[in-house]
């Protein structure tokens, strides 16, 4: 039994590094086939400026008193040459509106409410901006901890034809918007997506990332080392048309494609995912802008990162099951290839590495581990090191915004990476919030906020 236990992990390890291999091949493609189109996408960006369509950005804002007037400031400040502003106050608490009422002189729209068309808590008021005329703040009743919620309700008041969501945490490098817009006409998608790193490390003046720069604390530098890998793997998905995920954080849509899926899931803390599988299901093509980033802060300590990872698993296996219909092939071809392996190399690793981990765990205590559990374990361990640092060898390489020097160090920490945070905290946070979904548990833990500056590090709750 033991034996069959240890071949079946070493399979599954196998299946799942033959899969990994396979993405980073596509995504060094996809590299390739999107630099050949450089000089024609840069020659619609030249053009941009004149024939520019009108975008709005919306951000969600829940008790965010600490960071919400630098964050509309540096929203306002974007270059796109036709840039509307809508924040959404999500039923705060704390001095949220009060700061926006009195910092950008809101006054009362003169139009009536907005119809409610989409699923959201009802909006209780909308603000014009005296000062700053592209901002539009909206005023809510809470929704449950729901982004999906809020993003609905900011739909409603939404007239250009195109929205690109994010967060109040966020900074956008500055040709952001304008490039994603050309990567959509480029590839005709309904949906672009782009790279998010952590702002956690970097310097900001001004609203302006100045200098990406590797942050100090081991769990901040992980997800430093994490991103850059899952979005050179979210490449070879978008290579394939199965791009696995937008991020809710940087989200370029068609406002009338959003509204024919019937915009955000308010249920689920995943909208990002859900919205993303309802692009599918409608055959509706959507895409990745590689060359822009999006910068968000990431979890600081390792209780807010266990809350997230926790979230996020409840959120992937809500989603899963919620769009169950896609995995079936015949009526959705390849695409069903998708949540298969999502199912089986996300939402199920942690539970299969555990088990594997478990039994070579208490045979090497009884001194009879065979050679195959260890050449399991290493080949493991070795490989995960390698696809980390090649995926930040080639996102530095073609999309550099580190220095040379913090991409070694960050590639030398791919392997420090693995422990403790992959390897076990991270198996058991992800093994926790499935099984907190499966008991009903869709609680909602709030994470410290930052403020930009670095001269103030005062944090808040959010």
């Amino acid at each position: 039994m033991t034996q069959l236990l240890i071949v079946s992990f070493a399979i599954y390890m196998a299946a799942a590094a033959l899969s990994y291999a396979v993405l980073v091949l596509l995504s060094l493609r996809a590299d390739r086939k999107y630099h050949a189109g450089a000089a024609a996408r840069q020659r619609q960006l030249d053009a941009l400026h004149i024939h520019a369509p009108a975008v709005t950005l919306l951000a969600p804002a829940k008790n965010e008193e600490l960071i919400i007037s630098e964050s509309v400031k540096i929203f306002l400040a974007l270059p796109y040459p036709n840039l509307s502003l809508v924040i959404v106050d999500d039923g705060s608490t704390d001095r949220t509106f009060q700061i926006l009422h009195d910092e950008f002189c809101l006054v009362p729209s003169p139009e009536p409410l907005p119809l409610e068309t989409l699923r959201h808590q009802p909006i209780i008021s909308v603000w014009k901006s005296a000062t700053h005329p592209p901002l539009t703040v909206l005023k809510k009743l809470a929704s449950r901890a729901s982004k999906g919620d809020a993003n609905n309700a900011g739909l409603e008041v939404i007239q250009t034809p195109l929205v690109f969501t994010t967060d109040v945490d966020s900074i956008l490098e500055p040709h952001t918007i304008s490039r994603m817009v050309v990567r959509m006409q480029e590839t005709g998608a309904v949906a672009v997506g782009c790279p998010l790193r952590p702002l956690n490390g970097v310097r900001v003046v001004d609203g302006m990332v100045i200098q990406p720069s590797l942050p100090h604390t081991y769990w901040e530098l992980s997800q430093v080392a994490e991103y850059e890998r899952a979005f050179q793997l979210r490449q070879g998905w978008d290579y394939l048309g199965m791009l696995n995920n937008i991020s809710g954080a940087a989200g370029l849509f068609q406002v009338a494609a959003l509204r024919e899926i019937g915009g955000y899931r308010p249920d689920t803390t995943a909208e990002d995912l859900a919205s993303t599988f309802s692009f599918h299901l409608c055959n509706q093509k959507i895409a990745l802008e590689p060359g822009v980033n999006v910068f968000t802060q990431v979890p600081e300590s390792m209780k807010s990162l266990r809350s997230q990872r926790k979230r996020w698993a409840r959120g992937l296996i809500d989603n899963l099951w919620y769009y169950r219909t896609l995995l079936n092939p015949f009526r959705h071809g390849r695409l069903s290839l998708l949540p298969l392996w999502l199912g089986l190399f996300e939402m199920a690793e942690p539970f299969i590495e555990t088990a594997g981990l478990a039994v070579i765990l208490a045979l090497a205590i009884a001194g009879d581990v065979p050679l195959r559990g260890w050449l399991t374990l290493l080949s493991g361990l070795v490989f995960s090191t390698a696809l980390s640092a090649i995926c930040i060898y080639q996102r530095h390489r073609l999309y550099p915004r580190l220095s040379s020097q913090d991409a070694v160090k960050l590639a030398c920490f791919s392997i420090l990476e693995i422990t403790p945070l992959k390897i076990p905290l991270s198996l058991l946070w992800r093994m926790l919030g499935t099984i907190e979904y499966l008991s009903g548990d869709t609680s909602w833990e709030p994470l410290p906020r930052q403020t930009f500056s670095e001269e103030s590090k005062t944090c808040a709750i959010s």
